[in-house]
């Protein structure tokens, strides 16, 4: 069954920002979800905003340069008219930032279903659904439900109302696994964990000693400063053979030192950007690289 997806961008972050622009991992938490959105196979991307202030704008331009089509929409009406009646919608709530193995499983779903946590006080700002359970802001609704609630909608809150006639419905409640729940952000503090958790995931397996003892240190390093710039992972593919190249020319003249310098100087770049494309899960257009980000196959690029 085609898969779409519906995500919030429109509530206020506690500084009176959207929410959808605290930083994660370099980038946007919007960012962060339409691309994980697209990696478990939805389309068209769909973002319900009232306004598109110049920080949303650009985030929208770096996910189109990547090559994800996201359409802003401003209400359920315009939002409706993106999907097709017989598909499945990956409902994300604004400020959610959900694991991408959540989402991945999501995607195999061939129902309506709803993924909720413990009615308990970490998780009191949650939606309410019964005296058991919240709504833990993630969802599979049928498009049929997203037409007819838009249609009837008015000033009613689309995500929310969606949820309430889901239920009603009858689509599944399912309780998200403790460890594996997604986490309501409504200030940047409340995602650093999360993103310390997404950087750790991206280290490879260390398989000799060097990796093992020696280059975490300045693959950590380099990792967490490089993902807030511009930097391609290709890019420092790249340098790394041009740096292999110079050395073996070194080698060739006799220049023993600068060749094994270069050699050194290379020696973490293709792990640094591997863990670059992990984090943005950015998608190879050449060949997979298998990282252990959440036992996923997730490309460079």
């Amino acid at each position: 069954m085609a898969l779409g997806a519906l995500i919030g961008a429109y509530q206020e972050d506690d500084s009176g920002g959207l929410a959808a622009l605290l930083p994660l991992a370099g980038r946007t938490l919007i960012e962060y979800q339409v691309r994980c959105a697209a990696a478990a196979g939805a389309s068209p991307i769909v973002v319900l905003v009232e306004r598109i202030p110049l920080a949303l704008n650009q985030a929208f331009e770096r996910l189109r340069q990547e090559g994800l089509a996201v359409v802003p929409v401003s209400d359920g009406a315009e939002a409706a008219t993106r999907f097709e009646a017989s598909e499945l919608i990956l409902l994300i709530g604004d400020g959610i930032a959900a694991p991408l193995e959540l989402l991945l499983r999501l995607g195999h779903e061939h129902e309506a279903l709803v993924l909720t946590v413990p009615d308990d006080e970490a998780h009191e700002n949650f939606e309410r659904i019964d005296s058991v359970s919240r709504w833990s802001g993630v969802a599979l609704i049928d498009g049929r439900m997203l037409g007819a609630t838009a249609a009837m909608l008015g000033d009613w809150d689309l995500p929310s109302t969606l949820l309430r006639r889901s239920l009603q419905a009858g689509a599944r409640l399912q309780a998200a696994t403790s460890g594996n729940e997604p986490l309501l952000a409504r200030n940047s503090g409340a995602l650093e964990q999360f993103e310390r958790s997404l950087i750790a995931a991206s280290r490879s397996e260390r398989t000799d000693l060097a990796s093992r003892y020696v280059l975490p240190p300045v693959e950590d390093f380099a990792t967490e400063k490089l993902m807030e710039t511009g930097v391609r992972a290709e890019w420092l593919l790249y340098l790394a053979l041009a740096l292999t190249v110079g050395a073996a020319f070194a080698f060739t003249r006799g220049w023993l030192w600068p060749a094994v310098i270069t050699l050194v100087l290379s020696s973490p770049l293709d792990l640094v950007a591997r863990r670059l494309g992990i984090l943005r899960l950015r998608q190879s257009r050449q060949r997979p690289i298998h990282s252990s980000c959440f036992g996923l196959p997730v490309g460079w690029r």
